[in-house]
């Protein structure tokens, strides 16, 4: 054999054990054969794409299909806002309060604030405008912010102290701020019912 020539792997082995397959035990035999069909396998699954535009052709797919539910779904609430309106953090998250708005939302009513459990804020529905049913009790997730001895504060919105009363409107299951929840006012009240369809 001409040295200038690779060696093949397999001829090597063989020089340097020269043991036939039939002389092997069974389970050497079986994870020979395995071994071989998977290297058979990976060399006739190999296309020469790098894996990487493989992967990222996997990521194109992927986000691909969320948009689509996204869009064929029923529509998502409209995110939460975080910044209240006349002032807040400042990050300028708020949809500007309108009664248009208002009304763009799943529930609005007059509750007294019962009940807080970590995120959850429960309140007893004293007027419901519109999605809720008055005489009910309901809680709903609320992006609290702070803690002070008289209560907790919605992020973005008034701070809830047990039996007092507010107006609260949202989406889902969520609380919205910004205006949209807040402490009860006669006048506001009044234009709430108002805008009940």
């Amino acid at each position: 054999m001409d040295s200038s020539q690779p060696r093949d792997p397999i001829d090597e082995l063989r020089r340097a054990n020269p043991m036939g397959v039939d002389q092997l035990p069974t389970s050497s035999r079986a994870r020979i054969w395995a071994r071989i069909e998977e290297t058979r396998m990976a060399e006739n699954t190999q296309s020469g794409i790098p894996r990487w535009a493989v992967a990222l052709s996997g990521v194109a797919v992927a986000v691909v299909a969320v948009a689509a539910i996204q869009l064929s779904g029923s529509p998502a609430p409209s995110p939460e806002p975080t910044d209240p309106g006349g002032g807040g953090d400042g990050v300028g998250m708020c949809i500007q309060y309108s009664i248009e708005e208002l009304k763009a939302r799943d529930f609005a009513f007059d509750g007294t604030f019962t009940a807080l459990n970590g995120d959850q804020a429960t309140f007893a529905v004293n007027t419901a405008f519109w999605g809720v049913e008055e005489g009910t009790s309901i809680t709903l997730t609320a992006g609290i912010g702070m803690t002070s001895e008289q209560g907790i504060t919605l992020d973005g919105g008034p701070l809830l102290v047990a039996g007092e009363r507010y107006l609260i409107s949202g989406d889902d299951i969520y609380a919205w701020t910004c205006g949209y929840s807040l402490v009860y006012d006669p006048a506001v009240a009044a234009e709430w019912a108002a805008a009940a369809p």
